[in-house]
């Protein structure tokens, strides 16, 4: 039975999508919807989208799941999710995506380090880092940039959250490298609390986009097609 729950739920997902109204409204129709949404904008994209929801849909109810690219895809595949929001670097066919807004990486440090005032490449690489992954994987984007040049930082933490990355470099001399948006939105009160510094990144990046993705079977779905516009409005 275990063994072919992943497949059941699939095939009961599809069965739903088949048979569900082809009108929604969202302020009498009582659905349920899953979500996963990325640490850097989940503190507040989880709130935002929670209070709309309960304004917009009061019959309504939603359940966030913690996310990581592969979790989330894999969730979407197998139905157990509706829709994420992430970055997403390749997808498969079969899932649909919308843009919703554009970031880029910067790393930080307390104001008293060293290297506060001016930060190159080689410091940067010399220099102890943290790193913030949800997967908890030892390689994050920055090193996949730096790996292009030829070039490998020093990492010797690695947390799930990027508030557990600046309360860590707020009290030591590592660095750590967060999305901009973060900094000047949940990040900003730990900013100050801890008299953080940013500095741009002494190297070429990319810009971070983050999409929202969801599977083919619920494209056209109605009560859907309402959520991921509510989803895309709060977190775009």
């Amino acid at each position: 039975m275990l063994a072919i729950w992943p497949e059941l739920h699939r095939s009961l997902a599809v069965i739903r999508a088949s048979i569900a109204p082809q009108q929604f409204d969202p302020h009498t129709h009582p659905t349920s919807f899953r979500i996963a949404v990325t640490d850097s904008l989940a503190t507040e994209a989880v709130c935002g989208i929670t209070s709309r929801l309960r304004a917009s849909s009061p019959y309504a109810r939603i359940a966030f799941s913690f996310h990581t690219n592969a979790s989330s895809l894999d969730g979407i595949e197998r139905g157990t999710l509706d829709c994420a929001v992430g970055m997403f670097p390749a997808l498969p066919r079969a899932i649909h995506v919308r843009g919703l807004r554009t970031d880029q990486f910067v790393c930080v440090m307390r104001r008293g380090h060293t290297l506060s005032r001016e930060l190159t490449l080689e410091q940067f690489a010399a220099a102890s880092h943290v790193l913030a992954t949800p997967s908890g994987t030892e390689l994050g984007v920055v090193d996949g940039w730096l790996n292009l040049g030829g070039r490998t930082r020093t990492i010797v933490a690695v947390v799930n959250h990027f508030a557990h990355a600046l309360r860590i470099v707020g009290e030591s001399d590592l660095l750590t490298c967060v999305p901009s948006g973060f900094l000047e939105g949940p990040g900003r009160t730990l900013v100050e609390q801890h008299d953080l510094v940013a500095r741009d990144l002494p190297f070429e990046t990319e810009k971070l986009i983050y999409k929202l993705v969801w599977h083919e079977r619920l494209h056209v779905h109605p009560a859907h097609q309402w959520f991921r516009s509510l989803v895309a409005d709060v977190c775009g």
